[in-house]
């Protein structure tokens, strides 16, 4: 009772659930719904399965359930289970990882939360940074395990259940991609596959757009968001979409998310983007105890907030996710998948070579080759580059993400098609308009991943087009102009000018900062890049990434100090 009262204290939470060893403190923006039998709640939102229609009391929940295995079944959403079993207690978070959950143990309780900074400023955990966990998130890039890069600070990983009693902890993966990435053969019939597409893309968007009265769609011009936009005019209420003006020097995106907003009848705004709304040396992510975000990202994130103050609105939506739920791979790998199947192969060979926009021969060659070489993809890559070799020799490999490994006789191609999954999870968080709106990343809902999932790597790019599943399924609402568009944006001149106004505080903050002073950067190295004057877009984009980490870094040191920790 004493550290409720100094949660409460410190925080400002009202206690809004208590059963037994079970005690759940909100504050009013919180969003839930108690369950049936009064043993819990699910915080956050939660969507019946069957019909899409969103649980918004207990008298909603068609069927009683016993376990999370009934959750899971029966319902998705963006929510945390949160039930008092008998002595225990058992959290799931869902598998889309759309409510943040952190834990730490403290005085023998322990504090589940989706605001970490507040376990550090209500003086519940010092902040102190664990340096081989930083270490490894350089090297292993936005690979996010349990462990997080603050000592004493855990997060429940999406898809993950938890259950707490007297005498043990227990952790069981509730959820996995890969019972369903083992039965992609089931959908390789291309008119099944894109029927249930078309279908639940539809059903899990709509779903997500009733929740609000005033969104916000980023339209990048891309095919995921414009997937997105048209979902969306189907059903709720209608978004208002935001581009992006292009920074001389990189492609033009407008035309694109004019055709798909003018098509769907939407109106689009153009937002600006200026260089002197990113500040270096502030991180997105200061308030998480992993760094996560890009510098790029703050300017982006001034003018949707402005935008959302304009339109007084109450969600952002966007597309994100859709590259990695797609299956966007260029790669030989849907031809190794193909080959092991059996029967197919030169069609899928002319495939990727559409989608890659290179020669029948050279996909065929890359094909055998690496069929010869008969090895399944790396766990994760590693990047040494601008990090100093001692810092790197002998550094663990980051396990614990229950997604990571798989089955063996899972193919290669649709090991990599799950595992970039994993990737996206460590861009869904660390934005400032979160204190305005939530984000809602409708394409990483449950149900469409179950489904993209189960479809064969091949059949994603038939016809020599990637992502060709999602593609056909919306072609009666989408323009051709994004239907066949095969170009991607990209932010390098972006990235190069951000690079080019801050070269000398970026040289300063690497040469002379913290990570320079705990030995993990290659300081001649990045002296030497730093002296040239050209540098390429992969070695930018490197530094920048490092600065972000520094950024990071600082804050979490500076929180320290201010605590006398």
């Amino acid at each position: 009772m004493a550290l409720l009262r100094r949660i409460s204290a410190a925080l400002g939470l009202n206690v809004i659930f208590e059963s037994g060893c079970l005690t759940v403190m909100g504050d009013d923006r919180g969003t839930y719904v108690q369950l049936p039998d009064h043993s819990g709640l699910i915080w956050g939102t939660l969507f019946d399965r069957i019909t899409s229609w969103r649980v918004d009391t207990s008298d909603d929940f068609k069927q009683p359930f016993q376990t999370n295995s009934d959750i899971l079944s029966r319902y998705w959403g963006g929510y945390l289970s949160i039930r008092h079993l008998g002595d225990a207690t058992q959290i799931l978070r869902d598998p889309s990882g759309a409510i943040a959950c952190y834990f730490a143990r403290i005085d023998g309780a322990f504090l589940f939360t989706n605001r970490p900074a507040l376990l550090v400023d209500g003086d519940l955990v010092k902040a102190e940074i664990d340096w081989t966990l930083l270490s490894q998130s350089l090297a292993f890039r936005n690979l996010r395990v349990p462990r997080t890069c603050l000592r004493g600070i855990d997060e429940l990983m999406p898809g993950t259940e938890v259950t707490i009693d007297r005498s043990e902890v227990r952790v069981r993966t509730a959820w996995s991609p890969w019972g369903y990435a083992m039965t992609s053969q089931d959908l390789a019939l291309n008119a099944d596959a894109i029927e249930r597409v078309q279908r639940v893309v539809t059903n899990c968007v709509g779903a997500w757009g009733r929740c609000f009265a005033r969104p916000i769609l980023e339209l990048s011009g891309g095919l995921d968001s414009s997937i997105v936009a048209a979902a969306m005019a189907r059903g709720g209420s209608p978004p208002v979409c935001a581009t992006f003006a292009p920074t001389e020097g990189d492609p033009d995106e407008t035309p694109y998310a004019k055709a798909a907003a003018d098509h769907l009848g939407l109106r689009l705004e153009v937002l600006p983007v200026s260089i002197s709304d990113v500040d270096i040396t502030r991180s997105l992510a200061k308030d998480l105890p992993r760094p996560s975000t890009r510098a790029f990202a703050q300017a982006q994130d001034t003018q949707l907030r402005a935008l959302a103050a304009r339109e007084k609105a109450d969600a952002f939506f966007s597309g994100g996710g859709g590259d990695n739920v797609f299956a966007l791979l260029r790669s030989v790998l849907p031809v190794i998948d193909r080959w092991k199947h059996g029967g197919g192969v030169f069609a899928t060979i002319a495939d990727i070579a559409g989608v890659a926009e290179v020669n029948f021969w050279k996909v065929l060659t890359g094909s055998v080759a690496r069929a010869i070489r008969l090895r399944q993809p790396r766990q994760w890559s590693f990047d040494p580059s601008f990090l100093a070799p001692s810092s790197v020799t002998d550094l663990p490999f980051p396990h614990g993400h229950p997604w990571l490994s798989g089955p063996a006789m899972v193919y290669p191609g649709k090991r990599v098609h799950v595992r970039s999954l994993l990737l996206i999870q460590n861009f869904l968080e660390g934005f400032s308009r979160l204190q305005d709106a939530p984000i809602i990343f409708p394409l990483l809902s449950q149900p469409v991943v179950e489904t993209c999932l189960a479809i064969p790597t091949w059949v994603w790019c038939e016809g020599g087009i990637d992502r060709a599943v999602a593609r056909r399924a919306f072609k009666d609402r989408l323009p051709p102009l994004l239907l066949e568009r095969k170009s991607k944006g990209s932010f390098d001149s972006y990235a190069a000018a951000i690079f080019e106004t801050n070269r000398a505080s970026i040289r300063e903050m690497l040469l002379d900062g913290i990570l320079s002073s705990q030995g993990l950067l290659d300081i001649n190295r990045i002296e030497s890049a730093l002296d040239g004057r050209h540098v390429g877009s992969t070695e930018l984009l490197r530094l920048l990434d490092l600065i972000d980490v520094e950024a990071w870094a600082m804050a979490w040191t500076s929180r320290a100090h201010r605590s006398g920790i």
